[in-house]
């Protein structure tokens, strides 16, 4: 394997494993499905796209509040609400409120609030560690164009 498809499968591993570990946990299904997929042409690394629940983009950039008319979710809000205080195993500190209706009341809340982004997980794809690794990879490949330049050279 060259040493810049090295350092990509490397970078996005790390980028997937530090996600994973940076979601919240509920039930645990939005932290497992989140994957990689690396692009190939010729054998070389190109690129590679981080795969996961669309929720994972309200966690990197928060939720503004539900407009009026929005569609639906499927799940809705309140039934994601309502299977993580289960996985949480939350109960309301009101005899009188069921599980059901403490989802209702939270999902309210989102829905007419929203929520800020989660810095753990926003952190994970910061602008330092983007660089870094731009960097690093640059600086591989200058080394191999430098190599195969001195290669062309017939010193006699």
């Amino acid at each position: 394997m060259n040493k810049s498809n090295e350092i990509i499968e490397q970078f996005g591993d790390s980028l997937v494993k530090d996600l994973k570990g940076a979601i919240p946990k509920g039930t645990g299904a939005t932290a497992n499905s989140v994957r990689v997929e690396y692009k190939k042409k010729d054998g070389k690394i190109t690129g590679f796209n981080i795969w996961g629940f669309e929720s994972i983009g309200a966690l990197i950039d928060g939720r503004k509040p539900t407009k009026t008319g929005a569609k639906k979710g499927n799940p809705t809000l309140q039934q994601s609400v309502l299977e993580w205080i289960k996985a949480k195993g939350i109960t309301p500190r009101e005899s009188n409120m069921t599980q059901v209706s403490l989802s209702w009341a939270i999902s309210k809340s989102i829905h007419k609030n929203g929520f800020p982004a989660n810095q753990k997980v926003k952190d994970v794809f910061s602008n330092i560690r983007l660089k870094s690794f731009a960097d690093t990879l640059v600086n591989a490949e200058t080394l191999s164009i430098q190599s195969s330049v001195i290669k062309e050279f017939n010193f006699k």
